[in-house]
């Protein structure tokens, strides 16, 4: 009977040790995927469900940058669109400085408008990034977040 329960706990051990070294192993390999894994780089952004449209009463129209060596003058024309965040708590405080400080506004774009070329406006995604450029400024300008989006409904270089 003594060998019969010395087997018994020798079957036991041997249980325990291959459960204990498979419990290792599959957490050094979780721990190793995890820490191999390639990251994409995609960040996710927020996009609200709700954009509120404050468009810019006139077109703006600017010079362009002549850039270096080049003696033509071009201009851009665009009439521009701001995408608002209206479920923002600081949209109450948007609309107030959109009202006051519309040439504040005008003036950021047409800055932004004149330190362009006609190569950095005329390319395929020159509106994306151009828009991208004034919602930074904007969002800057009045230590906000809320712009989320810049359109352009009319859009004219020459």
């Amino acid at each position: 009977m003594g060998s019969f329960l010395d087997n018994k706990f020798k079957i036991i051990i041997i249980v325990i040790l291959v459960v204990l070294i498979l419990t290792v192993a599959g957490g050094g390999f979780f721990v190793w995927t995890i820490l191999n894994r390639e990251n994409t780089g995609e960040t996710v952004e927020y996009v609200p469900d709700n954009l509120a449209i404050w468009a810019i009463d006139e077109v703006i129209m600017a010079n362009l940058s002549s850039g270096t060596g080049s003696s033509s003058s071009r201009i851009i024309r665009a009439g521009v669109t701001l995408g608002v965040d209206d479920s923002s708590k600081q949209y109450s405080n948007f609309v107030s400085w959109f009202e006051e400080k519309a040439l504040v506004i005008r003036y950021e774009i047409i800055e932004i408008f004149r330190s362009q070329t006609y190569e950095s406006v005329s390319g395929d995604d020159a509106g994306k990034r151009l828009g991208e450029e004034i919602k930074n400024s904007l969002n800057a300008l009045f230590g906000t977040d809320i712009i989320y989006e810049v359109y352009f409904y009319d859009f004219l270089v020459q």
